[in-house]
Order: structure tokens, then C-alpha cells, then sequence
């Protein structure tokens, strides 16, 4: 699951290079949350992606009780990305650029990466530890 905003510019761009990038590496279905995500579905172009703007608190929830982990990317920002710290907060490993994860550098549950391709393979190291 993608977690991200479309609100903010810096957001929307990493969310959609992210989502792009995980496709062409071969994901089957990829998921994308957060809000202001409705422009996202025309520069996506692939039916693998499923976007779920703006989810009532109840959805939201629900949601994040079946992710099994998080992917939260940027690549270019300033301040504290604070979905990151309810993600971490509720259990779910997060894979994040090194932009991204710019406050969590210490914390446990969090992968960082410096390149979109090394997704899979931290993926892999996650699912091994499920």
C-alpha cells in the first residue's frame, strides 16, 4: 500500500513516480491512500492501481488493519511526514525513500531506501519476517 498525499505537490509526484515505478518493476496490484489523490487516476496509467481517496475515518481504519506494510515515497521535501509516524504507530512496517524518511532514521519498522528499485528486495526481507 502507497500512502501519500495529493494535496501537497511534493507528495503527489513522489506518489505517482512510486506507483509507476512499482508497476513496471512487475507488481500485480498496487494500492494508493491518502487525500486529494483524485487527480492521481490521469497521470496513472495502468488498471493495476487502485486509489482510495479521501476514506471516511471508519474505511481508514479498516484499511489499516489488513496492510501488511506501507510504502511512502518523496524525493524532494521539508518537515516531518507525520503519516509515517501513525503508520509506525499502528504496527505497519514502512518502506520509505530516504527523503522521505528524514525524521525516522532511528526507528524500528522502518526501511529506507535510495533508489525505487530496491523495493523488492526489502519487500522480500519483510514478507520473511511476517
Amino acid at each position: 500500500m502507497v500512502f501519500g498525499s495529493g494535496n501537497n505537490s511534493l507528495s503527489l509526484d513522489g506518489n505517482i513516480q512510486v506507483i509507476n515505478a512499482l508497476v513496471r518493476l512487475g507488481f500485480d496490484k498496487v494500492s494508493v491512500s491518502g487525500f486529494g489523490l483524485s487527480e492521481i487516476k490521469n497521470k496513472i496509467l495502468s488498471r493495476k492501481v487502485q486509489v482510495l481517496d479521501s476514506l471516511p475515518s471508519k474505511e481508514y481504519s479498516d484499511l489499516l488493519s489488513t496492510v501488511a506494510v506501507a510504502i511512502v515515497h518523496q524525493e524532494k521535501g521539508t518537515g516531518v511526514l507525520t503519516r509515517i509516524e501513525n503508520l509506525l504507530t499502528c504496527g505497519i512496517p514502512v518502506v520509505a525513500s530516504l527523503i522521505a524518511a528524514r525524521n525516522f532514521y532511528d526507528r524500528d519498522n522502518i526501511f529506507i531506501y535510495q533508489d525505487i528499485s530496491e523495493i523488492p528486495a526489502i519487500l522480500g526481507k519483510i514478507k520473511n519476517k511476517i
